[in-house]
């Protein structure tokens, strides 16, 4: 199970599970942000590694390479 926050900061998931305990919870989705979900489905889909579908989206303008200043 992954924890993630959604709607500005609220927690989700474990609220879910402790609150519908006669129910089981088999997937949540969500999109995390356009680059994301690009390379997350390339990797699902065409089994392509990281590093791989991370140029692809740079070249394709989808994501910028990374920039010292912002980090």
């Amino acid at each position: 199970m992954f924890e993630a926050s959604v709607g500005g900061g609220i927690p989700i998931i474990r609220p879910l599970n402790s609150c519908l305990t006669a129910d089981e919870i088999e997937e949540i989705t969500g999109i995390v942000n356009g680059t994301t979900n690009y390379m997350m489905t390339e990797m699902s889909e065409k089994g392509a590694d990281f590093d791989e579908v991370l140029k692809d989206a740079q070249a394709k303008g989808l994501c910028r390479e990374r920039s010292d200043s912002r980090y």
